[in-house]
């Protein structure tokens, strides 16, 4: 195979779109408004979430939301789950800022 995959690509570009612990953090410490939405399913976000976090159910996709100005931050459940994928490409798609 020759030539650079559009899987190699993502995973190149993956880093500079997705945050992790450490990075959320400092971005708490020391950003302006951090919004924190989860795309879990309402059980899963009954048992355990963490603290401020706005959940945005996949199969729901609604939920009051801050206005476009603020940053957020979205996750799921597990390393099988997409939907804070599908909640980040609404998230943009409608005007917010998405890391």
């Amino acid at each position: 195979m020759s030539g650079v995959s559009d899987q190699q690509r993502n995973y190149e570009n993956k880093p500079a779109y997705e945050t992790d612990s450490c990075e959320l953090s400092l971005a708490l410490v020391t950003a302006g408004e951090i919004v924190l939405l989860a795309a879990w399913l309402v059980k899963a976000f009954a048992a355990e979430q963490i603290a401020g976090t706005i959940n945005f159910p996949p199969r729901e996709m609604s939920a009051e939301l801050p206005g476009p100005q603020a940053l957020v931050l979205s996750a799921c459940d597990g390393i099988d789950c997409n939907a804070s994928v599908k909640a980040s490409l609404k998230m943009l798609k409608t005007g917010f800022l998405v890391c």
